[in-house]
């Protein structure tokens, strides 16, 4: 087998072995050019393409040496003639790009994602083969990006903070302009805890956008900036202390987890004959999932409520709110 990893320094491996021993870089990039090119290519194509600036008779020379080394180095997949070069197709081959375009699972495409398609590997001369590896480095740039996106958002969905916190600045590092993923970043710290980092985030955000386009961020980003200020300084919660241990209620409990977790879901409500622990159930679910809210979580005891006209400032008291004016 023959083994490509080309996003991020390129590694080479031949039947298990790291192969090193490249007489140039071009030669190197020769090879992981056959090898994403799966088709007979014309030395005179090839010469061209990577010693255009030169004579035609120094490009060839220069490609037959090229050939000579992979050559030596791979006998049993390069196949050349007298006007021609290619792999052979029918010899195993895997390279990290074709996973990253093919695979249909994102968390594999973010694993093999070590940096930009031939980071670090220098060519002079060759315009054309320039703008070849330029083209293929921004797809698989734009390609990383919607992965990480769509984790990021996943992550978001089922309350996974370290995952969404990972991803987000994994995607930041190649993107620092993403103003989506700055957001994502912020609600993540913010519901760990962490306020402090998530407004240092924010900062960073604006001076990003205004260093690099001169632009203040989206409202979306000033509104998530202005509710962590507030949250920061709340309470997380009021809820009571639990009198016993809770135990069980496991497959209820991951219910509500997932119900939370959709975008469109605004109210729930625990439904079954009185003494069964709803009461018990929504309170210790609330005090788990608490830093799953912004503003944290809000217990409002109606058992002292006895006429409907009471219900509005129940709650407006358990959320430290005053009810001033005639609206």
């Amino acid at each position: 087998m023959l083994e490509l990893r080309l996003l991020g320094y390129p590694e080479v491996t031949y039947k298990g072995e790291l192969v090193t021993e490249f007489i140039s870089n071009k030669a190197l990039v020769l090879l992981c050019y056959l090898a994403l090119q799966r088709q007979i290519h014309t030395r005179e194509k090839l010469a061209g393409l990577f010693w255009g600036e030169m004579t035609s008779q120094r490009a060839k020379a220069n490609l037959r040496q090229a050939l000579h080394n992979l050559g030596k180095l791979f006998p049993d997949t390069l196949k050349t003639t007298r006007q021609t070069a290619t792999l052979d197709i029918n010899f195993t081959l895997k390279t990290d790009i074709d996973t990253l375009f093919n695979a249909d699972d994102d968390a594999t495409c973010a694993t093999i994602y070590r940096g930009a398609f031939l980071e670090g590997v220098n060519i002079d001369d060759a315009p054309e083969l320039d703008d070849w590896i330029r083209s293929l480095r921004e797809r698989c740039r734009l390609t990383i990006i919607d992965v990480l996106g769509r984790l990021s958002v996943s992550a978001l969905r089922t309350q996974m903070w370290d995952t969404v916190v990972e991803n987000a600045r994994r995607l930041l590092e190649i993107e620092p302009l993403h103003e989506a993923s700055h957001r994502r970043l912020m609600l993540a710290l913010a519901r760990q805890g962490d306020y402090d980092a998530a407004l240092r985030q924010y900062r960073t955000c604006v001076n990003s956008l205004d260093m690099e386009l001169d632009v203040e961020p989206m409202p979306e980003t000033i509104t998530l900036y202005e509710r962590i200020v507030a949250a920061r300084n709340t309470p997380r919660h009021n809820l009571p202390d639990e009198p016993v241990t809770f135990i069980g209620r496991e497959d209820a409990l991951c219910t509500l987890r997932a119900w939370i977790g959709e975008t469109d879901s605004r109210l729930m409500t625990i439904l079954g004959p009185g003494g069964v622990g709803k009461s018990r159930l929504a309170r210790h679910f609330a005090l788990q999932n608490r830093q799953n809210f912004l503003n944290g979580v809000r217990y409002v005891p109606l058992a002292p409520v006895t006429r409907a006209d009471l219900f509005i400032p129940a709650v407006a008291q358990a959320m430290g709110l005053s009810l001033t004016g005639s609206g």
